[in-house]
């Protein structure tokens, strides 16, 4: 929040520089616009945030509790990897938290150890297998993602070491 303070005040302080470049201008104003929306977007989220996971879900727990335990075994990649779009796909609104800077972070290790019960309590599943092949979608999909990222940044590294 910080930055955000400090790139909205030096953005606008210096976005009327008579003597500064075209392109240090355009830099300057994108500095203080994403400042501005950073300074006032941050607060939000996070109360936002904050009130989605402190909500209460008691309608959510009338789910057979043997179902609820067995729908909620295991690591989730696609919620790990995927994060928030995993969760808009899954009603799971706090994947969002994800935006928080430094928090984020940390947060998609919960989305991996929690995302499969989250997503069990938000959605309307029939049966656990329904939900698993659901997940299993969604794991394949996190995987294929992080495999390619990974590829793309060892071809990047080759293609950078040879010069």
């Amino acid at each position: 929040m910080l930055y955000a303070v400090v790139a909205f005040i030096y953005g606008g302080s210096t976005a009327r520089g008579e003597d500064a470049p075209v392109g240090q201008t355009i830099a300057n104003v994108l500095i203080f616009l994403f400042g501005a929306v950073s300074v006032i977007a941050i607060p939000i989220g996070l109360i936002y945030g904050i009130s989605l996971l402190l909500r209460s879900n008691q309608d959510r727990h009338s789910k057979d509790p043997e179902a609820t335990l067995e729908a909620s075994r295991g690591w989730n990649w696609g919620a790990f990897v995927l994060t928030w779009i995993w969760g808009l796909g899954n009603n799971v609104p706090q994947s969002l938290l994800v935006f928080v800077p430094v928090f984020g972070f940390f947060y998609s290790f919960v989305l991996g150890a929690q995302g499969n019960r989250l997503a069990w309590e938000r959605g309307n599943w029939h049966d656990v297998q329904a939900f698993r092949a659901s997940q299993q979608k969604w794991a394949a999909a996190g995987l294929i993602l992080l495999t390619a990222t990974f590829c793309l940044l060892l071809l990047g590294m080759l293609v950078n070491s040879g010069q």
